[in-house]
């Protein structure tokens, strides 16, 4: 006969798998549900000099994601194409830019080995991988996601019911023989898509990423032509 206590771990054990099975962590990503844009400004409390601005455009019938990534001066470092499906955000394109000076920004376009983004099983780790050719060599870089739970969190006086994830960074030198990695936390709102990552370096030093606002695209044009003056 089994004991209360090992009957007590196979109820809880079972509540908990309802629990996490009835998390619909897709609703947790960037809304897809319409053809919008809308840029997320993203602060780094302690540096502004670190912030950055996320321009995320959907297409509802396409199911296409695309998101722009600007560093703090409005210069594009990096674009990044999904595409959704029922199990996950697949990646479809991505391309970093390196700057040229008076000749512009060149597009340096990757090829990708893995793609998945963002999974909707708690229970499964997503990966993506790129590699790419730019001034400096060649380079892999790989990226993988765990589920960590759910909790609530304060960002820029704001509090979010969010989902939590562990996330870890490869990059690798494949011409150099060199490579490091890092890893980070990532927190996603319901409704929103991320509202916070911390970012631990090699180094022992951290980056934090906070969502400050969301702006729309005729105000951001009118941030980046008032800064180009």
């Amino acid at each position: 006969m089994k004991s209360v206590h090992t009957i007590a771990i196979v109820i809880l054990t079972g509540i908990l798998l309802i629990s996490c099975n009835s998390l619909k962590l897709a609703d947790y990503y960037y809304p897809i549900h319409a053809n919008s844009t809308n840029i997320y400004l993203y602060v780094n409390p302690n540096n502004s000099e670190l912030n950055e601005f996320w321009k995320v455009t959907s297409n509802k019938d396409t199911k296409i994601l695309l998101t722009e990534s600007y560093d703090a001066n409005f210069r594009l470092y990096n674009t990044f194409k999904e595409k959704f499906d029922k199990d996950s955000y697949k990646l479809i394109e991505y391309s970093e830019y390196e700057y040229q000076g008076t000749d512009g920004d060149q597009e340096i376009k990757s090829k990708i080995s893995d793609n998945e983004v963002y999974g909707f099983d708690v229970a499964k780790k997503y990966k993506y991988a790129v590699e790419y050719t730019n001034s400096y060599g060649k380079f892999k870089f790989d990226k993988e996601r765990e589920y960590l739970g759910r909790e609530t969190i304060e960002v820029q006086n704001e509090k979010y019911k969010v989902v939590k994830f562990s996330d870890k960074y490869y990059i690798s030198a494949l011409d150099q023989n060199d490579s490091f990695e890092f890893e980070q936390t990532a927190y996603y709102a319901k409704g929103i898509g991320m509202v916070k990552y911390e970012r631990f370096t090699p180094d022992g030093e951290s980056r934090v990423l906070e969502l400050q606002k969301i702006i729309n695209e005729e105000d951001f044009s009118k941030m980046v032509n008032k800064a180009s003056r």
